[in-house]
């Protein structure tokens, strides 16, 4: 196998896992066991993404063995639409911390709102 193809393989195995931990982090954040070891928000980041990856690591060569059968262009697209919902749902992520950071449900600009309510 190309060196080209192996990274392209690595690089599509790494935006899957970082895809996917989104989800693990949200069941696993308020866990109690997992709040009570790591009660500061960094070190509870840091733990469970090094579990994630470390975890994720023993099943890249399974990943590898799934993909092999797929030509270069399908292995580019699939890691270009990784990278695409990587980036789109950080930006939905953030609007919505955004959102609940303001502490209102209504917008900021509320040009519906008069002096006599």
């Amino acid at each position: 196998m190309s060196e080209a193809r192996e990274r392209l393989i690595r690089e599509s195995f790494e935006l899957e896992r970082d895809f996917f931990y989104r989800d693990f982090r949200e069941r696993h954040w308020n866990v109690p066991e997992v709040a009570a070891a790591c009660p500061e928000e960094e070190a509870r980041e840091t733990m469970l993404r090094r579990f994630w990856k470390q975890d994720a690591e023993k099943r890249y060569p399974e990943y590898r063995a799934s993909v092999a059968g797929l030509s270069t262009a399908q292995l580019t697209a699939h890691r270009d639409e990784l990278a695409e919902l990587l980036a789109g749902g950080a930006a939905g992520e953030y609007r919505e911390m955004l959102r609940e950071a303001s502490g209102r449900g209504v917008p900021a600009n509320d040009n519906e709102r008069r002096v006599d309510r």
